[in-house]
């Protein structure tokens, strides 16, 4: 009895623990039920381009809307997938979640509104923007689909449509083989045209130079006819059928570094265009990149920017167009180059059409219209009010008796106070939120002092946040040009360009244009500003 009662307990007991594990089961696969039930989105709409001022970077912005009762917190467990024609035929791919800028193949949170309660949460009632860059290339003019998925299961599906054109005339630039698949040494003569990078892995392309990756140059080059090959890197169309016509504004981007990836040392190189006949060159346009802080606190390759302006030539049918980069005397003793991935295209847009800017902001003096010479100011305002004033009188007469305002040469950057030596404009205090988000471009007014020819000049513009109190730095970048004037005795018109920035300046903050001439330059410089022919303007897109 004793042995019958013990096992029956035993048995009892087991028959509880199951009951009791059954019921827990249930219970969960309940909750996960309920879960699943007040879990929902959906796909508000779709919008198909190509990243602004760029070439070949599409993305497909898909609004999203948590129209359910439970926040979605882990975006890494959100499927994403899109489906469309390629090449003829159906594919189908499931992207994959980064929380930074997404490459080929990725998937982003742009952005969420209003994000007031928990943030980079998408909570119920609030839209967030996930961007995604489609792997390989949809066909132009097709129709896909977007399906989201979330992690309990729901999902929304919506149509994409791919109506879109490359509208700019890019070349990249490749090494030899493209894609690459392994390290090369130094090659001259190498290609650029309008297949955008496809490769993962940056590898090393002077192997018989060092064994760094991506391609070395040393300063020291004679100019465009540099023949050293490790004082240079060129790269060539192939022989033109068709004539190719340069007008307007080319933009260079070329991703650099100092080598070794040092700090706080300047950074220049020049690029020239040239057209090639098969025996002689003939030079149509160059430009110089420079920053006195190239790396700015980044142990990579860096993405630099440039716009070349006045650009009238036609490279006949059967030659070839050529771009050539040299590293400048003045700059650190050797840079490196990246090129010919997917991370790090490098490339020129030959037709480059300046984006929409929504915000204009110009540079006064005060007072505002000028009515006569002041003393120096900084700060001076900057606000919307387009200049009117006929006559440019001088900005700082207790300094010189010179039209406009002079700078002298500094080695402080944004810690300079000297008046002589920077000066500064801002907004006051915003009525709203100002979202930063693209290409910002100011176009100036300058000249060497006494408009001396053959001076070598180098000016930095800062952008800053201001709170009333401190300050954050947004972003710069530089304009330079060994003769600044090149045979003008009169203002020369020229323009920063700070490519793809993204910040909010919060409104009751202030935005700031901060302005020094560097160290590296040969004199100093009179800037012009407030005047309807002179007039000195930060466009924000």
């Amino acid at each position: 009895m004793v042995t019958f009662f013990t096992g029956a307990w035993v048995i009892f007991l087991g028959l509880l623990d199951v009951s009791s594990e059954q019921g827990e089961n249930l219970r969960q696969a309940h909750e996960r039920q309920v879960e699943r039930i007040n879990t929902q989105v959906s796909i508000a709409g779709t919008e198909v381009s190509l990243s602004a001022g760029r070439c070949g970077t599409l993305q497909v912005d898909t609004l999203v809307v948590n129209s359910g009762d439970v926040p979605i917190v882990d975006f890494s467990r959100v499927d994403l997938l899109l489906s469309y024609i390629n090449n003829g035929s159906r594919t189908s791919v499931r992207l994959t979640y980064v929380s930074e800028a997404p490459l080929a193949g990725q998937w982003t949170v742009q952005s969420i509104t209003p994000d007031n309660s928990n943030v980079n949460v998408l909570d119920p009632k609030e839209r967030a923007t996930f961007r995604l860059r489609p792997d390989p290339l949809p066909q132009t003019g097709s129709v896909g689909t977007v399906l989201i998925a979330t992690p309990q299961g729901t999902t929304d599906s919506a149509y994409v449509e791919f109506d879109y054109a490359r509208s700019n005339d890019c070349r990249f630039l490749h090494n030899n083989p493209t894609p690459p698949t392994g390290d090369t040494d130094s090659q001259a003569d190498l290609s650029m045209d309008e297949i955008a990078p496809t490769a993962v892995t940056l590898y090393n392309f002077d192997q018989d130079g060092d064994a760094n990756p991506g391609r070395t140059i040393t300063k020291g080059s004679v100019g465009a006819g540099e023949t050293d090959l490790g004082k240079y890197q060129n790269w060539r169309t192939g022989v033109l059928a068709e004539p190719l016509t340069l007008s307007g504004t080319v933009a260079v981007d070329l991703w650099s570094a100092i080598s070794g990836y040092a700090l706080n040392k300047d950074g220049i190189l020049t690029i020239f265009f040239r057209d090639y006949d098969g025996l002689t060159y003939t030079e149509i346009g160059q430009g110089t990149f420079y920053d006195i802080d190239w790396q700015a606190g980044v142990s990579d390759f860096v993405r630099k920017a440039i716009l070349i302006p006045d650009f009238d030539y036609t490279v006949p049918v059967g030659n070839q167009l050529e771009i050539k980069i040299i590293v400048g005397a003045i700059a650190s003793p050797a840079m490196w180059f990246a090129y010919d991935t997917d991370t790090y295209e490098s490339l020129v847009n030959l037709s480059y059409v300046e984006p929409s800017f929504s915000t204009l902001f110009y540079m006064h003096n005060n007072p505002t219209a000028p009515t006569g010479d002041t003393d120096t100011q900084s700060p001076l305002a900057m606000n919307t009010t387009i200049p009117t004033a006929t006559t440019l009188y001088n900005y700082d007469q207790d300094l010189d008796s010179d039209a406009g305002r002079r700078l002298l040469k500094t080695t402080k950057g944004l810690t300079e106070t000297n008046l002589s030596k920077h000066q500064a404009w801002r907004t006051g205090a915003l009525g709203s939120d100002l979202m930063i988000d693209g290409d910002v471009k100011l176009d100036l007014w300058a000249s060497s002092i006494d408009f001396a020819q053959g001076k070598r000049e180098a000016v930095t513009a800062y952008l800053r946040d201001f709170n009333g109190s401190t300050y954050t730095e947004i972003a710069h970048d530089s304009v330079y040009a060994e003769d600044w004037q090149d045979g003008s005795g009169a203002w020369v018109q020229g323009a920063i360009f700070i490519p793809e920035v993204s910040y909010m300046v919060l409104a009751g903050n202030e935005l700031e244009l901060f302005m020094v001439l560097e160290n590296n330059a040969q004199s100093g410089i009179w800037l012009a500003y407030d005047t309807a022919d002179y007039p000195m303007v930060l466009k924000i897109p």
